[in-house]
């Protein structure tokens, strides 16, 4: 495998200064001619970082928040911020994150940045708007991929579930991409104005179980608007 690897073109591997196109030459035991060879973190890290750029540009993240995300400008408590970061974790029950807050409580921005650090951490991601990924799911959308997607990346953000115009179209839908993320036990992440509770109106009941049922909900509580 390693003399398959050492033998293809590495050209475009910027090496460092102890390795030759990312791979160190490591003397065999009882020997001193002849080399093992190991992948040198040079290599290593720039594969990384060739495949976060990747996740990172099919993610779709909203331009306003893809650069500009400094966890400080937005006053959460260190309570709120460690329960934010856990919300990438799965545990037995629980395999989803439901982030419910006012206008402007930090929702999307929360969202925004668990999908760049679930990017570090080698996943694939998919952001979208509920209301923008439905418009693309009709017959006439211009996108016919977003089903695909939706289904098939390791996180998907649904952003601001709820705003959406209920209609038995709108639900069957939502319901073929939550129903496969449920499914195929994939990692789902929702933003809200309203809590689960108040989603029953515009989500059919199969859809409420599933969001209520696999979700750790967070509240993101905010006296004012942080936007303004």
């Amino acid at each position: 495998m390693w003399s398959e690897l050492i033998d293809s073109d590495k050209s475009s591997y910027i090496p460092c200064n102890s390795c030759v196109n990312g791979y160190l030459k490591v003397p065999k035991e009882n020997s001193t001619i002849g080399f093992n060879y190991e992948v040198c973190d040079c290599l290593t890290q720039r594969e990384w970082l060739l495949t976060c750029n990747k996740n990172l540009g099919l993610a779709n993240l909203p331009a306003r928040l893809k650069t500009h995300f400094k966890f400080d400008k937005y006053d959460f408590d260190k309570f709120k911020k460690e329960t934010l970061f856990l919300l990438l974790e799965t545990t037995e029950d629980k395999n989803w994150s439901y982030i419910w807050g006012g206008p402007g409580s930090g929702k999307t921005f929360s969202a925004v940045l668990l999908a760049k650090l679930a990017i570090m951490l080698g996943k694939s991601v998919y952001f979208t708007g509920v209301t923008k990924m439905l418009e693309g799911l009709r017959p006439d959308g211009l996108d016919k991929t977003i089903l695909q997607r939706c289904e098939d990346v390791d996180l998907l953000i649904l952003d601001d579930i709820g705003q959406e115009k209920s209609s038995q179209w709108v639900r069957e839908r939502l319901y073929l991409i939550i129903d496969s993320r449920w499914n195929s036990m994939k990692k789902t992440i929702f933003t809200s104005n309203f809590n689960t509770e108040n989603l029953k109106t515009s989500i059919s009941e199969a859809v409420y179980s599933r969001v209520k049922g696999e979700s750790v909900e967070l509240h993101l509580s905010t006296l004012k608007d942080k936007r303004l």
